[in-house]
């Protein structure tokens, strides 16, 4: 990928999932980010579940409701996605569900893939979810979640 991303390393985090943690650099300082892959079921078929968040240290716990706004969105979402196709390509290329943990959230990561559709989907084929039915991604369509498949 020709984006600028954070180096991640792979963490312990539960011991059902494969997690790995980078340091979000910028203003507010050092955030430590936590990005977790674990498998689910829809529809009878098999997903990799992806999420992501703030590492709260008093906790334990990765956040993933946290707005850190610390400048860095576009190098912290390029470090998710580069993470999720080396995980892709290492557990048999089964699909990638993402969903934000709120529509802005969603909205948020569709602007970035908007942002760079071409570059996505060279790497990707890219769903995406309305009315519980998954869709070829069209730029401009609102969507409840996605679907990324390695090419």
């Amino acid at each position: 990928m020709d984006l600028e991303t954070y180096k991640c390393e792979p963490i312990i985090l539960r011991n059902t999932y494969d997690a790995f943690c980078f340091e979000s650099i910028g203003p507010k300082g050092g955030i430590q980010k936590v990005i977790y892959f674990y498998p689910i079921i829809l529809i009878g078929n098999s997903y990799v579940n992806l999420s992501f968040g703030d590492w709260d240290e008093k906790t334990k716990e990765v956040n993933d409701e946290s707005i850190s706004n610390n400048g860095d969105t576009s190098k912290i979402l390029a470090t998710v996605a580069f993470t999720a196709l080396q995980y892709a390509r290492q557990h048999d290329r089964k699909p990638i569900f993402v969903m934000g943990t709120c529509r802005a959230r969603t909205r948020l990561y569709q602007m970035a893939l908007n942002a760079h559709r071409l570059l996505v989907e060279s790497l990707f084929v890219v769903s995406g979810l309305i009315a519980g039915e998954w869709q070829e991604f069209v730029p401009g369509r609102n969507y409840t979640a996605f679907m990324f498949s390695i090419r």
